[in-house]
C-alpha cells in the first residue's frame, strides 16, 4: 500500500527515509514510480500541465513508519507527573 497525500505529513507517522520525486503522467503512474523507488508514501502531490498538453503529477517520495508513541497511546496507560492517566488520548484521574 502507498499513503498519498497533498500534505506534507501523515499524522501519526514519521519519515525514515527521503527517496527522491516520484512522478507520472497519471495519478497510478505516479504511485508506481512511488513503489518502484521503494517508499511507501507520496507527501506533497501536485501536478503541472503547464509545460505540455499532458498532465504529470509528481511528490516527494518517502519511507514512512507509524509513530512510537503512536502504538503506545494505544496499548497501555502512561501517567504523568500531574498524577493523570493517558490512555487513547483520554485522560482520566488515576
Amino acid at each position: 500500500m502507498i499513503f498519498a497525500t497533498t500534505a506534507s505529513l501523515i499524522e501519526g507517522y514519521q519519515i525514515v527515509a527521503y527517496k527522491g520525486t516520484a512522478q507520472g503522467a497519471t495519478f497510478e503512474a505516479l504511485l508506481h514510480n512511488t513503489e518502484a523507488m521503494g517508499a511507501n508514501a507520496v507527501l506533497n502531490i501536485c501536478y503541472d500541465n503547464a509545460i505540455s498538453p499532458d498532465t504529470v503529477f509528481h511528490g516527494s517520495a518517502f519511507v514512512i513508519e507509524p509513530k512510537e508513541w503512536a502504538h503506545e497511546m494505544n496499548s497501555k496507560p502512561k501517567n504523568n507527573d500531574q498524577g493523570l492517566s493517558i490512555l487513547g488520548g483520554n485522560n482520566e484521574r488515576s
